[in-house]
This record gives structure tokens, C-alpha cells and sequence, in this order.
């Protein structure tokens, strides 16, 4: 089986994680989708993951997901999100990803993510600050972080 790995990256951290993902499913290719629209019709297996801001994927992402929703529902599918907010993770998974490609994929995650002020800009630069001195005080938070163990329990689902 052909799989390939499409993914938007903002600040790095997606890239990561598909990168991540492709360690452990050596055969697949990737596409960030910044710098390509690729054709699906080689690929049996398709895995999508996408950056949230604000609790929403880029319009590059959904662009992309509205592009493609009846191939990739002809596909086997997988849907990850990498999040600074673990908490609000289903969240958002819910409201970017249209429940019938929710219902159809394989597998549907969040790999965690990481907020690093120096990767941001503007509002999100303010914004990451003030989650990070958050969860400074709060020693019961969440870790911000890659959830490693998501995205072997993912690949193995996907493989």
C-alpha cells in the first residue's frame, strides 16, 4: 500500500510531527501543502495534519480539505492536529474536520504541539506568552509538548 503524508506547518511543529510519523511509516511520501498540490489518485492511503491557531486549521488546510473531501473519502484515511492546547484538542478536531471525513478516517488525533514564542509573530506571539506563563503557575497543566506515544499509536493504525 502507497501512503502519503499531506500536511500545513506554520511554525515548524506539524512538520515535526509528520516527519515523526514518517520514521515510523518509512515507505510514505510527504507534501507539505504550502508548496504543492499533490495528486492523490497514486496513494491508497492518505494522512492529513494540519497546525491549529486559535482553534482553527489554516485556509490553506481547509482549502485543501474542501478540494479533496470525496477523494479522500474513497481513500483510507488518516487525520491528525497538533495543538498547544491538549485540553480543547477534540474541540477542534470536531469543529475543522467535517464529520463525514471524521467518521470515515482510520484513525483521528492530536499529536500535542509545542508553544515556543520565538516561532510566533504579532497577537500569536502575545498569545503563546501568555499560555506559557499559564501553564508555569499551573503545575497540573498539561504538558505543551509532542505527544510521542500518540504518534506511534497512530502510525501503528495507520500501517
Amino acid at each position: 500500500m502507497s501512503t502519503l503524508i499531506v500536511y500545513y506547518s506554520k511554525s515548524g511543529v506539524t512538520q515535526k510531527a509528520a516527519n515523526r510519523l514518517k520514521e515510523l511509516l518509512p515507505q510514505a511520501h510527504m507534501v507539505d501543502i504550502k508548496k504543492a498540490n499533490p495528486d492523490l489518485g497514486p496513494y491508497d492511503t492518505i494522512i492529513f495534519g494540519s497546525s491549529v491557531r486559535a482553534g482553527q486549521i489554516a485556509k490553506e488546510a481547509k482549502g485543501f480539505l474542501e478540494q479533496h473531501s470525496a477523494e479522500l473519502c474513497q481513500k483510507k484515511l488518516g487525520i491528525f492536529i497538533c495543538c498547544g492546547i491538549p485540553e480543547k484538542a477534540q474541540e477542534q478536531l470536531a469543529n475543522n474536520f467535517s464529520p463525514e471525513l471524521r467518521e470515515h478516517a482510520a484513525a483521528v488525533m492530536s499529536f500535542g504541539g509545542e508553544i515556543d514564542p520565538k516561532n510566533c509573530k504579532g497577537i500569536e506571539k502575545m498569545l503563546a506568552k501568555a499560555v506559557a506563563k499559564d501553564r508555569a503557575k499551573n503545575p497540573n497543566a498539561p504538558a505543551v509538548e509532542l505527544d510521542v506515544a500518540a504518534i506511534k499509536d497512530f502510525a501503528a493504525q495507520m500501517a
